[in-house]
């Protein structure tokens, strides 16, 4: 059996696709949080 913090990560990650009705909104998430806190470091 996992662990449950392994789940709880999961859920996690898992969660905004979980939330967001829009597939494409799925998709793009990652990437715009990706880009957004990269910028902030350019920044």
């Amino acid at each position: 059996m996992q662990p449950m913090t392994v789940r709880n990560a999961v859920a996690a990650v898992l969660w905004p696709c979980t939330q967001l009705a829009s597939a494409a909104t799925c998709t793009t998430w990652p990437a715009e949080v990706y880009l957004l806190r990269h910028a902030e470091k350019l920044n």
